[in-house]
């Protein structure tokens, strides 16, 4: 393929398509996207019998006449994406050599025409459209690989279209959508898949059936219903994502469900589902989730810890040096929202006297989050400190008895004092706000050369902030990396108050306070 053969005017503003006479009978390749274009003539027809790629998508065409695709019998790709087009032309039946058809993002859409004759069809992307129904004749499409739907108003797929897709790689579909189990699980060359089960029997039922050796590549998993605003096809299939809904872990009529996580599981939300006390108690298998990245729990009122621990175990383990395999160990990322009854990240079953807490748990945590958790007094034991030197932000929002962020270790046993230093070499973002019984921060002093952005708001128990401030001349300097301290502009009186290990600690950090009015 040559310049010779191509026509491309991406992006260039267009209100109309080229003239007819553009169009060139050898043309392959003409790409129109990222421009402003409206309509198309009805007299134009352009006549280009080898054209294979056309791109249209990301204009504002409302419509395409019958005409526009009689001379274009040999296209393969045609994307009409990001348009606010209403109707296709009766004329795409007749593109028999078709491969995808691309039509994500086109809310206004209502009717494709059927596509009974496209044998050829390999992907047909209907995600984001305002289409109610699957077009007539799909399930005659055997030839289909990928078939997307979410975020279209489709409520439901017809029993008998899916076995007739049985070689579908990609299948996604609304999440207000009845899946037809037994259809779903019947298609093993799935590799990608996002949709929602309507409950944790559906959801084993598709894994149950998931070939041995056939993992998916790619899936986004609702089972039950959720708060989230959920839009995982624009992410583009990034994660492997569970998803656990309301009441889903509740016993049903037959009993509790068995739940089978699958092995590689990147990302797991739970959302009203019905926890009990301790997160492993429910999800043995999270032990073996090596992939295991991020972690949100939110709206649980059972939930009271993440992890429970027994010095038993935790010795054997490290006799074994299994430590990388333990839990949590490799999750980069926890948020922990509206959690009445947690009380910690981790809880020990006997409080040991002496050993330190194993170096598995956390050790690859970037990011941890805890909001609206109205039981929890302290969020860090100094043991587990030792654990986060990956840590990029720590943020602890609206904690009702939250006392202390960085505190002493139940048992005192743990052979740290109190007053140490502690070292964080990578936080960057510490977020301490509308904690009203907040009184420390950490006992002894944090070194955090990293530190970019600290914002405190509504935190007035506490005296101290235990900043390290590195020397310099023989004066106190500012962590190398800062760049603001956020603070309610009524709150100036205690920010001015507080006390400091180093002299004048606090005019050399002025310069980067920003008060924000109340």
């Amino acid at each position: 393929m040559t310049k010779d053969n191509c026509m491309v005017k991406a992006g260039l503003q267009l209100k109309e398509i080229p003239e007819e006479q553009e169009w060139k009978e050898d043309l392959v390749k003409v790409s129109l996207m990222w421009n402003n274009i409206e309509g198309i003539s009805r007299v134009t027809s352009p006549k280009c019998p080898k054209l294979s790629t056309l791109l249209l998508s990301s204009n504002l065409l409302k419509s395409i006449p019958d005409s526009f695709f009689l001379q274009m019998r040999g296209l393969h790709v045609l994307n009409l994406s990001s348009t606010p087009i209403e109707y296709l032309p009766s004329s795409i039946s007749d593109l028999e050599e078709l491969n995808a058809l691309l039509l994500r993002d086109c809310p206004k859409l209502v009717f494709v025409p059927p596509l009974g004759n496209l044998k050829a069809l390999k992907e047909l992307d209907l995600s984001y459209t305002g289409i109610k129904d699957i077009p007539q004749s799909v399930e005659s499409l055997t030839d289909l690989k990928c078939l997307d739907t979410v975020g279209s108003q489709i409520e439901t797929i017809p029993t008998g279209i899916l076995p007739g897709l049985s070689l579908l790689q990609r299948l996604t579909l609304p999440t207000w959508m009845t899946i037809p189990i037994e259809e779903v699980a019947g298609l093993k060359q799935l590799e990608e898949f996002q949709g929602k089960f309507r409950s944790m029997h559906d959801f084993n039922i598709f894994m149950k059936s998931r070939p041995s050796d056939g993992q998916l590549s790619f899936y986004d998993i609702l089972i039950g219903e959720t708060l989230f605003s959920r839009d995982p096809a624009r992410r583009k299939f990034r994660f492997k994502e569970v998803t656990f809904g309301k009441d889903s872990l509740k016993k049903g009529e037959r009993g509790k469900d068995e739940i089978m996580l699958p092995r590689d599981i990147e990302h797991v939300q739970f959302d009203r589902c019905g926890l009990c006390n301790c997160l492993f108690d429910d999800f043995q298998q999270l032990n073996n989730a090596t992939d295991l990245k991020y972690c949100y729990i939110g709206n649980e009122d059972g939930i009271e810890c993440i992890v429970r621990l027994s010095l038993k175990k935790e010795l054997k383990a490290e006799e074994e040096q299994q430590s990388s395999l333990m839990p949590l160990h490799y999750l980069e990322n926890l948020q922990l929202e509206n959690l009445q009854n947690f009380i910690g990240l981790i809880r020990w079953e006997v409080v040991p006297a002496v050993a330190p807490l194993p170096h598995g748990p956390f050790s690859h945590l970037q990011r941890l989050e805890i909001k609206q958790c109205g039981k929890i007094k302290k969020l860090l034991p100094r043991s587990l400190v030792q654990n986060l030197h990956k840590l990029n932000e720590l943020s602890v929002i609206s904690c009702a008895k939250m006392e202390e962020i960085i505190g002493d270790d139940e048992s005192g046993g743990f052979g740290a004092e109190s007053n140490t230093d502690i070292t964080l070499p990578r936080l960057k973002i510490l977020k301490l706000i509308k904690l009203p019984e907040l009184e420390s921060i950490c006992k002894g002093t944090i070194i955090c050369d990293s530190i970019e952005k600290i914002y405190m708001e509504h935190i007035t128990k506490v005296r101290k902030v235990p900043l390290f401030l590195p020397p310099l001349n023989g004066q106190p300097s500012p962590p190398p990396s800062l760049r603001m301290i956020e603070l309610w502009e009524k709150e100036r009186g205690w920010w001015e108050s507080l006390e400091w290990d180093q002299p004048n600690a606090n005019s050399f950090l002025q310069p980067f306070v920003d008060y924000t009015p109340y």
